[in-house]
């Protein structure tokens, strides 16, 4: 019965260390920010994927509005500008901007 309550603690020891892990590494992920040029640079028929490498990362979701498996599925990305209170807003449907703003990049 000890033998079973040790091997037991010591399962639950375990799997707590490799749940706080993950949290962990979230952390460590910088934040992508994005300049007034980047944003100039985004082309009108832009996908995600072009998005992204233009700016160097994945936005932030703040709206979504559909089901991912179908053409109308549209989704809105925010990235933090480079600069104190400064932002873009990217809007996709089905993975092609529609539209995009932003608030005060320099």
């Amino acid at each position: 019965m000890r033998k079973w309550a040790i091997l037991l603690t010591a399962a639950m020891l375990m799997i707590g260390a490799g749940c706080s892990a993950a949290p962990k590494q979230q952390q460590q992920q910088q934040e992508v920010t994005i300049t007034k040029a980047e944003f100039d640079s985004i082309n009108p028929d832009a996908s995600y994927e072009d998005v992204q490498k233009a700016v160097g990362g994945p936005g932030q979701i703040v709206s979504e509005t559909g089901d991912k498996n179908l053409p109308d599925y549209t989704v809105t990305y925010q990235y933090k500008g480079d600069k104190p209170n400064s932002s873009a807003k990217i809007t996709f449907r089905g993975n092609k901007m529609i539209s995009k703003s932003q608030s005060n990049l320099e």
